[in-house]
């Protein structure tokens, strides 16, 4: 039987990170954030893929297959990721406005719309 303290966490965090109807509506879900934020962060090419969550952290995959976990902070997207078995940390701003997200890397700002399909990078 799990702890309420571990069943707890687990269910906020399959609920911070749930699929929703709002990221087909154009709006964009903390899961959806936290995929382009990690995309524009790490040069990724193609969106990760969501392959999980512990504690309060989405879990990532790169089409590399490099894992990336992910949470939102207010206005900011904190990163962790193993490099080399350290675990290395980073962050980045985000802000919304209606179907387009801007992240502020320290690298600079990428933008992206969500549509019906998901998100795609704006030029």
């Amino acid at each position: 039987m799990m702890r309420h303290s571990t069943m707890l966490g687990a269910v906020i965090a399959s609920c911070v990170f749930a699929s929703s109807a709002d990221a087909a509506n154009g709006s964009w879900t903390s899961r959806e954030i936290c995929s382009a934020a990690t995309a524009a962060y790490f040069f990724l090419h193609s969106p990760p893929v969501a392959v999980g969550t512990v504690a309060e952290w989405g879990v990532f995959r790169s089409e590399a297959g490099n894992t990336y976990d992910c949470r939102l902070d207010g206005k900011r997207v904190r990163f962790r990721w193993k490099n080399d078995r350290e675990l290395m940390a980073g962050g980045a701003g985000f802000e919304v406005d209606g179907p387009v997200l801007r992240v502020q890397t320290d690298m600079g700002k990428r933008a992206y719309r969500m549509g019906a399909s998901g998100w795609s990078e704006v030029e």
